[in-house]
């Protein structure tokens, strides 16, 4: 168990500690952290996630604070943070719920990344128990759901006893359609074939990808579609070479590609070029199985 004081407190709480606008987030020590490492070393931080094998991961059980285990901190602290909230967990089930506690803290704390598998193929959408998140968000929302009382979804702002004994979650979806994001709810089942993954450590993971090989010409991809085949294209993240492959201008090359990979309109894909089709595909953030310059 990690101590109890000021300091872990102020590290872990998400209690009242108000919203990161920029990067959508509780703007507590633990996001700020986890920014920091996605950013300066290029990690996508996952909790129960295979790692990316191309590139640079790391799972949040395998980080520790203070010589202790991260995974075991953000659940024990949340449990205080839900006691305050009038949800008590006793203190031996704290391991048995402890990936309950870890994804409840993401939802809660964060703009969530969701990809789960479901029958009808992979669903992608963002998702979050905060609506001081929803708010900070609100210039993305659709005109019809800007409009929507966010006192309609009490229930998922709030963390039951339930979810985290059953691992299902309710949350706000958001959505994009032409228009904007639109706002429903959503039951989330982390027990299921899930990612949930902050928003900011994707997009960060996008970016250092982009840095690291927009410096070279021309790379072999492979990735896993949705369909679960395997693909591999000839493909680049270098926009002078790829104006030069499509005929394109590099102006023109650099704004559509700035657009797909920036834009918060583009939920865990990447929009490259396939070289030998001379066409642009989507490639799934989560599935890039390799990477050879």
């Amino acid at each position: 168990m990690i101590p109890f004081s000021e300091e872990n407190k102020t590290y872990f709480s998400q209690f009242n500690r108000g919203i990161n606008k920029d990067h959508l987030c509780s703007a507590n020590l633990f996001h700020r952290k986890m920014m920091i490492q996605d950013g300066y070393f290029g990690k996508l931080i996952t909790y129960n996630q295979p790692p990316v094998t191309n590139f640079c991961s790391v799972d949040i059980h395998s980080l520790n604070y203070k010589q202790e285990s991260m995974d075991q901190a953000i659940a024990q602290f949340n449990a205080l943070d839900l006691k305050a909230e009038g949800v008590s967990i006793p203190p031996e089930l704290l391991d048995q719920f402890q990936s309950q506690l870890i994804y409840d803290y993401l939802l809660k704390g964060s703009l969530c990344y969701i990809e789960q598998t479901k029958r009808t193929g992979v669903e992608r959408f963002f998702a979050t128990k905060n609506a001081a998140i929803i708010k900070a968000f609100s210039t993305l929302l659709a005109p019809t759901d800007k409009k929507k009382k966010l006192t309609n979804f009490q229930d998922q702002f709030k963390t039951s006893y339930q979810e985290l004994e059953t691992g299902v979650f309710k949350a706000v979806k958001l959505q994009p359609e032409v228009d904007g994001f639109h706002l429903a709810k959503q039951r989330i089942n982390s027990k299921q074939q899930v990612s949930i993954i902050p928003r900011y450590s994707l997009v960060n993971y996008a970016q250092s990808l982009y840095k690291y090989y927009a410096g070279k010409e021309i790379i072999s991809l492979i990735y896993t579609d949705d369909d679960g085949a395997k693909q591999k294209i000839r493909t680049s993240f270098n926009i002078h070479c790829i104006a030069k492959e499509l005929d394109q201008t590099p102006l023109a090359v650099y704004n559509y590609l700035l657009g797909s990979w920036t834009s918060p309109l583009t939920i865990g894909q990447l929009s490259l070029p396939d070289l030998d089709k001379k066409q642009f595909c989507s490639v799934p953030l989560l599935n890039i199985n390799d990477i050879k310059a």
